[in-house]
């Protein structure tokens, strides 16, 4: 009998321990998490200004930044941009259209 009691209450013992210690391990919160993040690409690119980062690859070389640029004055999405406007307002068979989809009479039209 005291054979099968030994590994129960050691599983007991071994699960209230795991239960009480592991809290003490999460010692980071967001901003300490979001803090870390940031220095870790600041130590690793210390030449890209942390307002560039938002551009990607594109903030680590000035010749793919200005092939980047260039495309953009005339963009190769720019015709599917178009046709998603007009499938998106183009009714469904019971009348309902992409629109109906989202709150406040429709998605977010960015200009």
């Amino acid at each position: 009998m005291n054979a099968l009691l030994t590994p129960f209450l050691l599983e007991k013992v071994l699960l209230l321990q795991l239960l009480l210690f592991l809290p003490t391990f999460v010692l980071a919160g967001p901003e300490e998490d979001r803090a870390a993040f940031r220095a870790f690409y600041e130590k690793r690119f210390p030449k890209v200004q942390v307002e560039e980062h938002i551009n990607g690859a594109y903030a680590l070389d000035e010749g793919r930044r200005a092939q980047w640029l260039e495309m953009e004055e005339f963009p190769p999405y720019e015709f599917t941009i178009d046709d998603g406007e007009s499938l998106f307002f183009e009714p469904f068979a019971d009348g309902s259209g992409y629109g109906d989809c989202f709150a406040n009479d429709g998605a977010v039209k960015h200009l």
